[in-house]
């Protein structure tokens, strides 16, 4: 039995709760977006483009979207320093319409997107915890609405007069972004499959990676304040188009060594757009100020050097030739790394040289009961 429509009826009714069920994730999205985006003129002017176009592209080809997502990654997190509105994150709100096109695709087509992976039970399992932690977090920060209040006050809830309002904002957006990174995990296996479409991802996040990367520069070489924040601002640490430093550091780690490996992989073009993305990377990592960036990068290019040792190894006796590539690659890699620790040693400008000694000072006064004692008299 068809309906009027010419669907049967059995499929019509198949598809109903699943097309309600996207229906209010949309409108979940929506109010979200109209609750905590700024109604800026020239934010929305970027922003809402942006979330309109990953919507519609991926309800209709999700591969494209993720690009486009991609692509925004290191791009679109610094816009609310821009516009002078924090308090919201745009790659968040980004990929919420992405997500909310991915699931108006599969309910156009079922069965497009498979869960099937040995890590679908502990990942889904790591989103019940953090779905629940979030919940309860929230509503914690309500004075448990409605058992305990009538109302929920905007109180302070810590010693840095954070209120009640802020609290709940933080932990739903920290919920928001844990759980979508596991959905991210699982969009990418199944829109980036094969190895074409995975290094052009990579190239092109290569590509917006060097845009954000030559920002930091500038701000380093020109003014560290601009698209950037206090206090990050008088300590001289710049951000690129990241929301801080800090996330800055964080993508160099997971970004360099990704760049350096895929260089391997890809040919033509491509090659010049990883290394130019690896250089400037490498050179934003001392004025970043990120000691977390540091060692992740550091270990990156370790673990990959002690992979160009072992395929080396493997490779003497089959292709003289790739073992002498290798070699070269891996001597670029411990080049690449010796430069940016001669420069964090020796340059006294850079924000990570300041932070370094720091913490060297705080460890000798830590450990050392003369030093301690000294640090003590010139305080009084």
């Amino acid at each position: 039995m068809s309906g009027g429509n010419g669907i049967p009826q059995a499929k019509t009714e198949r598809l109903l709760f699943p097309a309600a069920a996207v229906l209010l994730h949309a409108a979940a999205v929506l109010a979200l977006y109209l609750k905590y985006v700024p109604r800026t003129g020239g934010l929305q002017a970027v922003l809402a483009p942006l979330v309109f176009i990953c919507l519609l592209t991926a309800a209709f080809s999700p591969g494209t979207s993720t690009l486009l997502v991609v692509f925004c990654i290191p791009l679109v997190n610094a816009l609310p320093h821009f516009f002078h509105v924090p308090g919201f994150q745009p790659l968040l709100f980004i990929f919420l319409a992405y997500f909310t096109g991915i699931l108006i695709y599969a309910v156009r087509r079922p069965g497009a997107f498979k869960l099937r992976n040995p890590l679908f039970v502990p990942i889904a399992g790591a989103s019940a915890v953090v779905m629940i932690s979030m919940l309860l977090t929230f509503w914690r920060y309500t004075n448990f609405f409605p058992l305990y209040l009538s109302a929920v006050p905007d109180l302070a809830v810590n010693v840095l007069n954070v209120t009640a309002g802020e609290a709940l904002r933080r932990s739903l957006f920290d919920g928001l972004n844990h759980l979508a990174g596991f959905i991210w995990f699982f969009a990418v296996l199944n829109t980036l499959k094969t190895r074409k479409i995975f290094f052009r991802a990579v190239t092109l996040l290569a590509f917006s990676s060097f845009l954000s990367f030559g920002f930091g520069l500038f701000q380093d070489a020109s003014n560290s304040g601009i698209g950037n924040r206090s206090p990050f601002i008088e300590s001289w640490r710049v951000n690129g188009l990241f929301s801080d430093p800090n996330a800055l550091g964080v993508f160099l780690a997971m970004s360099l060594p990704l760049f350096a490996a895929s260089f391997l992989r890809v040919k033509g073009t491509a090659k010049y757009m990883l290394l130019a993305a690896f250089v400037t990377g490498a050179a934003l990592v001392p004025d970043s100020g990120s000691r977390v960036g540091m060692m992740g990068v550091a270990g990156g290019l370790a673990l990959l050097v002690l992979c160009f040792a072992r395929l080396a190894v493997r490779a003497r006796k089959a292709d003289p030739g790739l073992t002498k590539r290798l070699a070269a690659y891996a001597g670029a890699a411990v080049l690449a790394g010796s430069l940016v620790a001669v420069y964090v040693t020796v340059s006294k400008r850079s924000a990570l040289h300041h932070r370094i000694g720091e913490n060297i000072r705080a460890m000798k006064v830590l450990y050392n009961p003369r030093a301690r004692k000294s640090s003590f008299t010139a305080g009084t």
